[in-house]
């Protein structure tokens, strides 16, 4: 026992008193054992507190704070942490049993990766949610999806703490948050290869209070400004360059972050040379992101499209495009009653 790595599971909470019991509880009953899980109690102000004080086991540390966020959070466990490896669970997640150790499993086997996630099932009421995230398992393919967006789950991330401090903790820029943990794991990719098992080790729950949810807006600008700073990065080119910049807000349907002066032809130069520029750094593996690379040029080439259409030129013609197409939905083409003069 005493040879094998230490887990420090980062358990930040705030405010998920319904379900921090089963988050804890589905830590608690890993295969692996040897962890040690750290709870950091973010100023709660329901009864996650008396949740957590309730659950007793010898692995569990707890920290009481006032309301800081979650990379403040984070960082404050990842300080007190003593493991070789550090896991990420959030408060209303579920890991499943073999997680941990399928996740050690891999990262001592592969000494180059620095951090490893998995698929995880997405538990949701709403019918029109996604079932599951099958993120890509190549390192390659993932270093090509991170310069525009974040292939990992969060809270399924085991991540050698060699990597950290090698590039640092969480990010609590306000340019950045709340894509903290896109942006950093965009940093260790520069420096180690990374992964995603193909097997689904976590349950990611779906709430009306997930980020991705209630900060909508916030997020989207946080994942531009990142995937502006990646293409600046992985092309040597300025960050204020307006293909730079147009081609990451037109990845993400963001038209109020496009500047308007890029050519199609501009954008998917910048993707391609992207894309030469990582395959040459993955010593040549292109064929991987053929795929990836073509499916990203038209995702671009549909929102420079709709841009061109109802954005360019102004609210007066957007407005004009937006009625005519109206008026075209509620007059359907009909046969007329009477026939024609031969």
């Amino acid at each position: 026992m005493k040879n094998e790595p230490l887990i420090s599971v980062l358990l930040p909470v705030y405010n998920a008193a319904p379900y921090i019991r089963e988050a804890i509880g589905s830590v608690l009953s890993q295969t692996y054992r040897h962890f040690e899980l750290i709870v950091v109690n973010d100023g709660s102000t329901d009864d996650s507190g008396q949740v957590i004080a309730s659950i007793i086991d010898p692995r569990i540390r707890v920290i009481e704070q006032a309301n800081g966020g979650l990379p403040i959070a984070l960082n404050r466990a990842i300080g007190v942490a003593q493991g070789a490896y550090l896991a990420r669970q959030d408060a209303d997640d579920i890991s499943l049993p073999l997680r941990f150790e399928r996740q050690v499993e891999f990262l001592e086997t592969h000494p180059h990766y620095g951090m490893v996630g998995t698929w995880a099932e997405i538990k949701s009421d709403n019918p029109k949610v996604a079932k599951a995230h099958t993120h890509p398992t190549e390192s390659a393919v993932i270093k090509f999806e991170l310069l525009f967006d974040n292939p990992f789950v969060h809270s399924s991330m085991l991540i050698r703490r060699q990597a950290i401090e090698r590039v640092g903790l969480y990010s609590a820029e306000k340019h950045i948050r709340p894509a903290e943990d896109y942006e950093l794991w965009c940093r260790v990719a520069r420096e180690f290869e990374v992964a995603n098992l193909p097997e689904f080790l976590q349950i990611y729950r779906d709430t009306p209070n997930s980020m991705s949810k209630g900060d909508i807006n916030p997020f989207l600008e946080s994942v531009v400004n990142i995937s502006i700073d990646n293409l600046a990065w992985i092309t040597k080119r300025d960050a204020c360059d307006p293909a730079i910049n147009d081609l990451a807000a037109f990845t993400h349907g963001a038209y109020h972050r496009v500047r308007g002066h890029s050519s199609l032809h501009d954008l998917t130069n910048v993707l391609f040379e992207a894309a030469d520029r990582l395959s040459l750094a993955e010593r040549g593996r292109v064929g991987l992101l053929q795929q990836n690379v073509q499916a990203h040029c038209q995702t671009v080439g549909h929102h420079y499209d709709i841009y061109r259409r109802y954005y360019k030129g102004g609210r007066l013609r957007r407005k004009v495009v937006q009625l005519s197409e109206m008026v075209k939905k509620a007059m359907p083409l009909r046969k007329s009653a009477v026939p024609r003069n031969q």
